[in-house]
């Protein structure tokens, strides 16, 4: 939002605040958010399940967690983790990927398609091995939420709700309740497979031709 700059009262600032928290759903409605973030789940769970599968198949080491296993924690670690990875991590990796890296490279590269692709690959590669492929896709929806949003709460938002999520399940201790199942393993992977079809197809409609 313009802000302007010769008015030096607060209200300036809490009325352009106002209309970015007002606007947040505008774009991105609450059912589209969510459905991006439980794709994304489903997306990588169905990865490390494959991974974890090959690793046996092919004596491959890997032996990254899917979420972890918090259920074990003092509630001092839990409110941290809740504090860093739930709170935290969105707001500054938000920020950093689609306000910073996303905007620059756009404007050095004049090429939206790119700086998209660019910025979420950069993203993705943050994260641990069997989730670059999810935090790849999740950084290009949120791209395409903010670009078509305007806004850098949206993406917040459902990067918030991603963690959370996820946080709750590792606190839930999911794996155990996993891990050995294969009627849950494979609902997991036709969910995902389903899911993301359907992600794909939505993020080729929606892709923007240009950041306005």
């Amino acid at each position: 939002m313009k802000i302007d700059l010769n008015d030096h009262s607060s209200n300036s600032f809490r009325n352009a605040l106002r209309n970015d928290v007002d606007s947040l759903f505008k774009v991105a409605d609450l059912s589209q958010i969510s459905f991006i973030f439980i794709a994304n789940i489903f997306f990588v769970s169905a990865i490390y399940f494959i991974l974890e599968y090959l690793s046996r198949l092919f004596f491959i080491q890997f032996n990254s967690p899917l979420f972890g296993d918090f259920s074990s924690l003092s509630i001092e670690i839990l409110i941290l983790y809740l504090l860093t990875i739930v709170i935290l991590s969105p707001i500054i990796e938000e920020i950093l990927f689609r306000g910073l890296f996303l905007r620059r490279f756009n404007k050095e590269l004049d090429n939206l398609t790119l700086a998209i692709l660019i910025s979420s690959v950069l993203f993705g590669i943050c994260h641990n091995f069997g989730g670059i492929l999810g935090a790849i896709l999740f950084g290009i929806c949120v791209s395409i939420l903010y670009i078509k949003s305007r806004n850098i709460l949206v993406p917040i938002f459902a990067h918030f709700l991603n963690n959370f999520i996820s946080f709750l399940l590792a606190i839930w201790g999911i794996e155990h309740f996993i891990q050995g199942n294969v009627i849950v393993i494979a609902s997991v992977i036709v969910l995902a497979i389903v899911s993301n079809l359907v992600l794909f197809r939505a993020i080729l409609k929606e892709w923007p031709n240009e950041m306005i």
